[in-house]
């Protein structure tokens, strides 16, 4: 009988377990799922066509910034001086010389003292003198109208003219004044007194001195003479 009790009694005990067992199983499964969600920590990641747009973004600011330096550097050396360049503005200003400019040689007279000299002798006739006095002095004759107009009646004046002379200081006095109709009559006379007479050139230059607008004096007479010695 003691027994039967005993065998109840552990049948009671068991079935009570067996009931009890579910809800303490439930109770830690839901203690375990709320540890675990708070553990679960969720990232946000960017997507991938994001994640690629900024960072092309970055890479073109910095691409940006890169050219914009590059710039800036090209413009510093283009505002810098090339090496010698003070000096060489320094050098070109310093005499107020273009480059390449070569100074003049000096005349072997003074033009003003020299016309002074001989203007007396020409206003007294001394032609001689005249002559003597510029033969010496081509150079400054060159430089001076007044000078050359002096030598070229000297010369025609002289007791015996050097024709060659004549001719050369004549075309002299045309470089200084193409429209000098001494300076054709001289040259008129030049070829019809010269070693070789040429009466065609003598008329032509004749002509034009006595056709000038301040002709010669003498150059009318001259011109006829010429055309009578070449028919």
């Amino acid at each position: 009988m003691l027994k039967r009790n005993s065998e109840n009694k552990a049948f009671w005990v068991f079935l009570l377990w067996v009931l009890i067992l579910p809800v303490f199983m439930d109770t830690d499964l839901a203690a375990q799922q709320d540890e675990n969600l708070d553990d679960f920590v969720v990232t946000e990641e960017p997507l991938p066509d994001e994640a690629d747009a900024g960072k092309a973004a970055a890479e073109g600011q910095v691409s940006e910034e890169n050219a914009q330096n590059q710039d800036e550097a090209v413009v510093d050396e283009a505002e810098k001086p090339a090496d010698g360049g003070e000096e060489a503005i320094d050098e070109g200003g310093e005499e107020g010389e273009a480059p390449g400019e070569e100074a003049l040689p000096a005349l072997s007279a003074d033009p003003a003292e020299l016309l002074g000299k001989v203007n007396g002798l020409y206003g007294a006739k001394k032609y001689e003198e005249v002559i003597e006095a510029l033969q010496e002095h081509d150079d400054v004759v060159e430089t001076s109208k007044d000078l050359a107009e002096i030598y070229v009646e000297s010369l025609l004046n002289s007791k015996k003219p050097d024709w060659n002379k004549v001719n050369a200081v004549a075309k002299k006095l045309s470089g200084l004044d193409k429209k000098s109709s001494l300076a054709d009559y001289a040259q008129g006379l030049y070829y019809l007194n010269k070693s070789k007479p040429d009466s065609g050139k003598a008329i032509t230059f004749l002509g034009k001195a006595k056709s000038a607008k301040k002709p010669h004096p003498d150059a009318a007479m001259a011109y006829y003479k010429a055309l009578v010695s070449k028919f």
